[in-house]
């Protein structure tokens, strides 16, 4: 037995629930044995994603490197290495 996806490239939005994107193929020694619609169990519309978490994950995250992050300017003490 042998079962094998048969997906597109892409999907084009609108997508609406239960609608049939890909199938699969269940074979069995070369012979196909039954073929199962693969279909979305929600819909999505064209909108595209909000990009506030971004945003949001950006600034969080400047804040939390803040002013004491390492520049590695002149004033950064240098480490010296000897082998």
């Amino acid at each position: 037995m042998a079962v094998s996806p048969q997906l597109p490239t892409f999907a084009m939005a609108p997508i609406q629930k239960d609608q049939a994107l890909a199938k699969a193929v269940v074979q069995n020694n070369g012979t196909v044995v039954k073929e199962v619609a693969l279909v979305a169990i929600r819909g999505r519309s064209k909108e595209p994603a909000s990009p506030w978490p971004v945003i949001v994950g950006g600034l969080v995250g400047l804040v939390l490197i803040g002013p004491n992050s390492p520049s590695g300017g002149e004033d950064d003490p240098k480490e010296e290495v000897l082998i």
